[in-house]
């Protein structure tokens, strides 16, 4: 019996005669453990759980196998439009300007103030209503609060964290919209309390 550094389990490097630091301990480890990472470690074929509208849509759901491969794998662009049956008024943009969501004719929020061409969202200078031009959304320039214009900065940064959409003001932190308008300062400039809540403040901001 030979007592090792606990950075030597598993690090590509035999320091057991037989190898046991680098094969069996992470077998005992993944006993119970029914995570992707254990299921290829025991060489067990990977079982995936999405729905079809997360096939090609343009966003890395699903974490990638031994081979790099994830849900976006093989989706070419000329196959696999982001305005179709599936997609069109799932609640999700799965263009990246939205155009899926828009004219969907469900009645929401958004319908009730603006047309069939625009995005409704909170101005980012003020908190206020507006109705954003399709031609705004994904341009690089955000104009709404939580950055609900230009989602892909949360979307890549925190891929399989769904709930982490809310990117704060002047910032590269991303909060969950459960954080919004719940008394707690989650980001830097408080606009998770103040800007973006402005209809709880009395209009103030």
């Amino acid at each position: 019996t030979r007592c090792i550094h606990p950075t030597a389990i598993a690090n590509n490097f035999k320091d057991c005669n037989d190898g046991m630091d680098e094969t069996s301990f992470m077998r005992w480890l993944c006993i119970l453990n029914y995570s992707d990472e254990c299921r290829s470690f025991r060489n067990e074929s990977r079982r995936f759980n999405f729905t079809f509208e997360q096939l090609c849509n343009g966003f890395t759901e699903i974490s990638s196998d031994l081979e790099g491969n994830t849900d976006e794998t093989d989706c070419r662009s000329d196959e696999w439009n982001c305005l179709n049956f599936h997609t069109k008024c799932n609640h999700i943009w799965n263009c990246p300007n939205g155009e899926d969501e828009l004219g969907c004719g469900k009645p929401n929020l958004g319908s009730r103030h603006c047309n069939k061409t625009t995005h409704f969202c909170l101005d980012i200078q003020n908190g206020l209503p507006i109705c954003l031009p399709l031609s705004k959304a994904n341009d690089g320039i955000i104009n709404c609060i939580g950055s609900i214009d230009e989602r892909s900065f949360c979307r890549s940064k925190y891929p399989y964290d769904y709930v982490l959409r809310y990117r704060c003001l002047n910032s590269n932190v991303c909060i969950s919209l459960f954080q919004i308008c719940d008394c707690h300062q989650d980001c830097p400039l408080n606009d998770d309390e103040t800007i973006a809540c402005r209809w709880m403040n009395n209009g103030q901001t």
